[in-house]
C-alpha cells in the first residue's frame, strides 16, 4: 500500500511538472507601446446611482499600430518603479502592460531622461499630432492638449526620424503623431522630429442604408453599401455588409453627435462611414447619419475658417463644416486646420435645398503641391555641360503648380549617390557622356537626387493625381481615382488601367524604389507623356 502510494505521489509531481511551466507562459503577455488616453464606461448601480469606472486603456506600439486593453481599478500601476493612480500616466509615456486573459494586471510606465541630462530634460520634449506644415518647410504646428495650435520651427541643425533612421521631412504628413524634442530649454526651435506614428490612414469611405446596429458586438450592418471610388459611389461587395466599430467611434447625425444606444432610432437612414485598417480588418472610425439631401462639388479649396468652422471654395463660396465632419487629406483623417494650403477638394453636403454643410471634405489633389515636399523640384532640360560633381542644364524647365515654366538655364549637383539612369540603355549608371542629351531630374536643394535620360526635347504634357491599384503587366500599373490637371484646375477622369512603366522613375520619401516596393492605394503625383506612358512618379 505504501509503495503505490509513493507511485501516486511520484506521478503527480511529475504531471504537475510538466505542465505548469506551459500554463505560467501563457498565462501573461507583455505589450508595450506610448500611453494615449484611458477610456471610462457608465456602470448602473442601482435605480438612480451610476459611476464611470476605469474600462480600458489605448496604447501605439512601435510599429505604428493603436492597441486597446480592458483594464479595471484592481491593476496595478506604477511609473519608474514607483506606485501612482491612472491619473499619472501622460499621453506619449512609454509603457509595459502585463496581460492576463485580455486584462492588464500590471501598468508600467516610463519616463525618458536619457543618462548624463538633468532633471530638466523631459520638459525640452514633447508629443502630439502634426495640423500644418508650412509650405516653406520653416514650421510645423501641433495640437497642445488644450487642442489649440502651437508652431514649432526648423532650421539647418533639425532632424527628422522615421522608425530609428534619419529621414527627409518629406515623409512627415499632417495627422502623424510626433515626438519633438527643442533645441533649448523654452526654445521653439526643434532639435529633432521622431514620427512615432503615421496619421490615421483612410482604407475605404463608404454609404448605406442601416440595417441593424448591435451594441454589445460593436457591429454596424447596412444594405445597399456603396464605396466611394473614382469620384463616385460605387456598387460594394453585396446587398448586406456589417462592419465594426468601437466605444470611440464617433456617431452623428447631420452635425449633431449622437450615443450609439440612439442609433437604432434611425434603422433604414442612409449613413456615412469610413474605415481605418486595425488587425487585418477594417474598422469603422466614424460614421455620420443622413439628416436630408445629397450634394457633391469639387473645386478649389481657396481658405479654411477654423474659428467659425467654414471652408471657402471657389465657386460655391462659404460651406460650414461640423465637428463630426470627415475631412480627408494625403489619404489620412486629419483635423480641419490641416486644410490650409489645400488644392481642390471633393465635398459631399447635407442640406434641404441648398448647401447647409459638410459631412464629407475629400482633398483629391495635393500631389507635388504638399507643404512636406517645399525643397523638392523637378526640372526638365538639355545637359550642356557636365563637370566636377556639377552639370549645367539649357532649355531649361521646372514643374511649379503643374506647369512648366522656362528657365532658359540652370546650375545643379550632383554625388556619388545620384541615381542616373536612361531608357533603352541599361548601361548608363551616372553622366558619362550625356552631353546634349535631355533628361528629368528629380531635385532636392539644389541636389540631383535621380535623373532619367530621355530621346525626348519636350517635357511630359500630362499631369495626373490618383492611387496605385496593383498591375496586370510586369510593364504597367493601375491607377484608380484618378484626376487630371488640365486648363488650370482637376478634373476627374476615368481609372487607367494601363500606365506603361518601362522608362519610369519612380520616388519615395525623396528617394528613388522600384514598382515592386509600391502598395495598394499607395498616392501617386504622375508625371506622363501620354495617358498611358509614365515618366516619372511620384509616391506617398
Amino acid at each position: 500500500m505504501f509503495k503505490f502510494a509513493t507511485y501516486i505521489l511520484t506521478l503527480s509531481i511529475l504531471f504537475v511538472s510538466c505542465f505548469s511551466p506551459s500554463l505560467q507562459v501563457q498565462a501573461s503577455t507583455l505589450v508595450s507601446g506610448m500611453f494615449v488616453d484611458v477610456t471610462y464606461e457608465e456602470v448602473v448601480l442601482d435605480k438612480k446611482t451610476t459611476e464611470k469606472q476605469l474600462s480600458k486603456i489605448t496604447l501605439i506600439n512601435d510599429k505604428g499600430k493603436t492597441i486597446t486593453l480592458n483594464i479595471d481599478s484592481y491593476a496595478s500601476l506604477f511609473i519608474n518603479s514607483t506606485p501612482t493612480s491612472i491619473g499619472g500616466f501622460k499621453e506619449g509615456m512609454w509603457v509595459e502592460a502585463t496581460v492576463e486573459l485580455r486584462n492588464v494586471k500590471e501598468l508600467n510606465g516610463f519616463f525618458d531622461i536619457a543618462q548624463g541630462s538633468d532633471s530638466n530634460a523631459i520638459s525640452n520634449s514633447l508629443t502630439g499630432t502634426v495640423n500644418t506644415i508650412d509650405k516653406n518647410g520653416k514650421f510645423i504646428a501641433i495640437n497642445s492638449k488644450d487642442r489649440n495650435s502651437v508652431n514649432y520651427y526648423l532650421d539647418a541643425q533639425t532632424q527628422v526620424f522615421k522608425d530609428n533612421k534619419l529621414v527627409d521631412l518629406s515623409v512627415l504628413y499632417e495627422g502623424d503623431r510626433v515626438k519633438l524634442t527643442l533645441a533649448e530649454h523654452n526654445s521653439t526651435t526643434l532639435s529633432t522630429i521622431e514620427i512615432i506614428a503615421e496619421g490615421i490612414k483612410v482604407e475605404h469611405l463608404y454609404k448605406g442604408t442601416i440595417q441593424q446596429i448591435d451594441t454589445k458586438k460593436k457591429k454596424l450592418v447596412v444594405k445597399n453599401e456603396k464605396v466611394f471610388r473614382n469620384w463616385d459611389w460605387r456598387n460594394g461587395s453585396g446587398s448586406i455588409s456589417s462592419k465594426p466599430f468601437t466605444a470611440k467611434t464617433p456617431i452623428y447625425v447631420g452635425n449633431k453627435k449622437i450615443d450609439e444606444s440612439q442609433i437604432r432610432k434611425y434603422i433604414n437612414n442612409e449613413v456615412y462611414y469610413v474605415t481605418i485598417e486595425q488587425m487585418g480588418q477594417e474598422v469603422v472610425q466614424k460614421m455620420i447619419i443622413k439628416h436630408t439631401n445629397e450634394r457633391n462639388l469639387h473645386e478649389g479649396l481657396n481658405s479654411v475658417d477654423t474659428s467659425n468652422q467654414k471652408i471657402r471654395l471657389s465657386s460655391t463660396g462659404n460651406i460650414a463644416y461640423h465637428n463630426g465632419t470627415i475631412i480627408i487629406r494625403n489619404g489620412r483623417l486629419v483635423d480641419a486646420s490641416a486644410l490650409s494650403q489645400s488644392g481642390n477638394a471633393y465635398v459631399i453636403t447635407n442640406g434641404a435645398t441648398t448647401h447647409q454643410y459638410a459631412n464629407v471634405i475629400h482633398v483629391t489633389n495635393d500631389g507635388f503641391q504638399s507643404a512636406n515636399l517645399s525643397n523638392h523640384e523637378v526640372y526638365f532640360g538639355q545637359i550642356n555641360s557636365v563637370g566636377s560633381y556639377q552639370l549645367t542644364l539649357t532649355n531649361a524647365n521646372r514643374l511649379s503648380n503643374n506647369y512648366w515654366y522656362g528657365l532658359g538655364y540652370s546650375n545643379l549637383s550632383f554625388s556619388n549617390d545620384t541615381v542616373v539612369v536612361e531608357d533603352a540603355n541599361y548601361g548608363t549608371t551616372d553622366f558619362t557622356n550625356s552631353t546634349s542629351k535631355y533628361a528629368y531630374f528629380y531635385v532636392k536643394n539644389n541636389h540631383i537626387v535621380a535623373a532619367r535620360i530621355v530621346g525626348s526635347s519636350s517635357p511630359a504634357s500630362s499631369i495626373s493625381v490618383g492611387r496605385y491599384n496593383g498591375y496586370w503587366y510586369w510593364n504597367s500599373i493601375e491607377v484608380k481615382d484618378v484626376s487630371q490637371w488640365q486648363t488650370g484646375n482637376w478634373v476627374e477622369t476615368t481609372p487607367i488601367y494601363y500606365m506603361d512603366t518601362r522608362w519610369t522613375t519612380f520616388i519615395k520619401e525623396g528617394k528613388v524604389i522600384t514598382k515592386s516596393d509600391l502598395e495598394e492605394n499607395d498616392r501617386l503625383f504622375i508625371i506622363h507623356d501620354s495617358y498611358t506612358q509614365a515618366r516619372m512618379i511620384l509616391v506617398d
